[in-house]
C-alpha cells in the first residue's frame, strides 16, 4: 500500500490508477524465481481469497469513467492469474492489466 502511495502522490487523478497497476507488476515481476505459490499452493489461494477484496477496494478508490468497479475487479481477476500460472506474456502484463481497467491516461515512469 506505501508503494501504491508513493507512486500516486501528485498526479492528477486520471494517472493514479495507472502507476497503480504499474506497482502491481513491478511488485510481481520483482521475484521471479521463488514464489510462494509454487511452494505452498494452499496457503497462497486461501490468502488470495482475503487479498482480492483489498486490492479491488483500494483501486477502485482511484479508478474512473463508467463502472470503475467492474474495471478493476477484471484487472485484479488479470494480476491474479499472472501470479498463479506463469506464462508466455509476461512482457504485455502492464497493458493486460491497462486494458482490463480501462486506463486511458499512462501515468509517467517513475524515477526509483
Amino acid at each position: 500500500e506505501r508503494a501504491v502511495s508513493d507512486a500516486t502522490a501528485d498526479l492528477p487523478a486520471g494517472e493514479k490508477l495507472d502507476a497503480a497497476l504499474r506497482v502491481i507488476v513491478d511488485y510481481q515481476q520483482s521475484y521471479p524465481g521463488l514464489r510462494m505459490i509454487d511452494i505452498e499452493p494452499a496457503q497462497v489461494i486461501k490468502r488470495l481469497s482475503r487479498v482480492i477484496p483489498l486490492m479491488r477496494q483500494r483501486l477502485e478508490r482511484l479508478a474512473q469513467g463508467p463502472d470503475p468497479s467492474l474495471a478493476v475487479s477484471t484487472a485484479v481477476r488479470v494480476a491474479i492469474s499472472h501470479y498463479v500460472v506463469h506464462s508466455d506474456d509476461d512482457g504485455d502484463f502492464l497493458d493486460q492489466l491497462r486494458h482490463a481497467a480501462r486506463v486511458k491516461h499512462h501515468a509517467p515512469e517513475s524515477s526509483q
